[in-house]
């Protein structure tokens, strides 16, 4: 499924996508954001599809945390897909949980860049912050509950990265057009 801007006039497709376009009210002169999928359509202030797209963007990233917690897990921690499944459930409700520990991510300043670059760096922190909380919850789960080294287990969450790039190159398994 993909978001993007729809052309004036289209009509919703027979395997609809999300649309989104910016509006401003006629009578209020207020800032709109409007969403479409198919034949449903909604209206969200600036500040709330902020917050939406926010949520899009963690639960992709979590998304593929999650399927590499469990490919770590079952081929480096030699786990059956049951104890996978635990520990993922664990995971998720670790990472959302209110902690007064949070994994710390160095990123690069910048202190000049174009709006463009700005966005793409909005969202590469979304994955470091994604990517070194699953580090954090996979080191602290090896070591305390399977018994790992240290060193092992950080070996093992250091491998994130290299999924995530692998993740990166790979097309989608379901073509758009099929999709839902």
């Amino acid at each position: 499924m993909s978001s993007k801007r729809k052309p004036k006039g289209d009509k919703p497709e027979p395997n609809p996508q999300i649309w989104v376009n910016s509006i401003v009210s006629s009578k209020t002169l207020e800032p709109w954001v409007t969403v479409e999928w198919g034949e449903r359509r909604g209206q969200l202030r600036p500040d709330e599809a902020r917050a939406h797209a926010v949520g899009v963007l963690e639960a992709a990233n979590a998304a593929e945390s999650d399927a590499f917690v469990m490919e770590v897990l079952m081929k480096d921690a030699a786990l059956s897909l049951h104890t996978a499944f635990q520990a993922l459930v664990d995971f998720r409700a670790w990472r959302t949980s209110p902690r007064t520990k949070r994994a710390l991510v160095s990123a690069p300043a910048m202190e000049k860049a174009g709006t463009d670059a700005l966005r793409r760096h909005a969202g590469n922190m979304l994955v470091m912050a994604e990517m070194a909380d699953a580090q954090a919850f996979l080191i602290g789960f090896l070591t305390d509950r399977l018994g790992l080294d240290d060193a092992r287990a950080g070996a093992i969450a250091q491998k994130y990265a290299e999924y995530y790039e692998r993740r990166k190159k790979m097309p989608d398994t379901v073509p758009p057009e099929k999709e839902m």
